[in-house]
C-alpha cells in the first residue's frame, strides 16, 4: 500500500509520469572504392565489384528490434541482420 499523490500529502491517487519516446535511427553507407584525392576519380571499370559497409546507430531513446538494412540500388545484396539497437 503506497500513500502517494501528485497534488496532496494525504491522498492516495496514482502519480502518473509520462515518459516520452523518440524512436530514430541513422545509417551511414561507405564503399571500398579508393578515390584519387587530386582528381576525385576512381579507377573502376565496368564489371568491377564494389563492397559497401553499412553503419547503423540508434539515435533515439528506445530499443529498436528486428532492424533490417536494405538498399534500393539494383544489384546490391545486403547480408546480415536482423539487428537490435
Amino acid at each position: 500500500d503506497d500513500e502517494s499523490d501528485n497534488s496532496s500529502y494525504t491522498g492516495n491517487n496514482p502519480t502518473v509520469v509520462t515518459i516520452c519516446t523518440d524512436a530514430s535511427i541513422a545509417l551511414i553507407k561507405t564503399s571500398d572504392v579508393e578515390v584519387d584525392p587530386t582528381t576525385e576519380c576512381s579507377t573502376l571499370e565496368a564489371g568491377d565489384i564494389i563492397t559497401y559497409s553499412f553503419s547503423v546507430k540508434n539515435t533515439g531513446n528506445v530499443t529498436l528490434t528486428d532492424v533490417m538494412v536494405s538498399d534500393l540500388v539494383g544489384g546490391v545484396t545486403v547480408s546480415g541482420g536482423p539487428i537490435t539497437l
